[in-house]
């Protein structure tokens, strides 16, 4: 009898249930196929990047590694049980993390410039149609999503009609969106920018039913997401 145990990380390295039955499988046809353990590592070793490549997740701060055993046991008199141990290690790249702490440093200092342009533009404020609470919305979803495309309130005030209909269709994207799960829809229909532009438009964030039954959020108000298609057409 062969078997094969994995001795893994706490967070799950593969990129699928599937993938660990294969890995089992694969690693199985591969001993068969060698004349003893020596060859099965041999092969092994042969083998271990399209192995890597193939079943286990990507993480350009980590590598993936594996280093393989064989263990021979005697069940009985009659049957011999053959232990194939996967050691699966995740070795921290120190030249990825670093470029990609530079990276981050560098993506906050442009975001900052961003912020910057945007909110020292402060023609709006002079608008008497912009109360202050437009502009603290406005500011905030600014600095919280400064690659965002967000209008300030004098240029929604001035093209309301437009802003609407820009709002609603990011709106149902998000809503229509299969690829998105629950948790997803969540952040995108909850977060600085849809406070903002519902407080702009008077338009109301519904949420879809099956955001609602994931976070059992029974306060929510939620309502037919066809109402947002009828108000495209008006």
């Amino acid at each position: 009898m062969i078997e094969v145990k994995f001795l893994e990380p706490k967070d799950n390295p593969f990129i699928s249930d599937n993938a660990r039955k294969n890995l089992r499988k694969r690693l199985k046809k591969i001993f068969k196929a060698s004349s003893d353990d020596n060859d099965f590592i041999k092969r092994f070793v042969a083998v271990k990047e399209t192995l890597i490549n193939e079943y286990f997740t990507y993480n350009k701060l980590y590598k993936t590694n594996l280093f393989v055993r064989v263990e021979h046991f005697k069940l009985n008199e009659n049957e011999d049980n053959t232990v194939i141990k996967l050691d699966i290690e995740k070795i921290e790249d120190r030249h990825m993390v670093l470029k990609e702490a530079i990276k981050i440093k560098e993506r906050m200092k442009e975001n900052q410039k961003i912020i910057a342009e945007k909110l020292n533009d402060n023609k709006y404020k002079k608008d008497k149609r912009v109360i202050p609470e437009m502009i603290n919305l406005y500011e905030t979803a600014v600095i919280r999503l400064p690659n965002v495309d967000i209008s300030n309130p004098k240029d929604i005030l001035d093209n309301m009609e437009n802003e609407k209909v820009k709002f609603y269709k990011y709106l149902l994207n998000i809503i229509k969106d299969v690829k998105n799960d629950a948790y997803n829809k969540d952040m995108l229909l909850h977060n600085a920018y849809t406070d903002y532009m519902s407080f702009m438009t008077n338009i109301p964030i519904m949420v879809p039913k099956d955001v609602k039954e994931y976070f059992e959020k029974p306060s929510v108000e939620v309502e037919d997401v066809d109402e947002y298609r009828e108000m495209l057409k008006e």
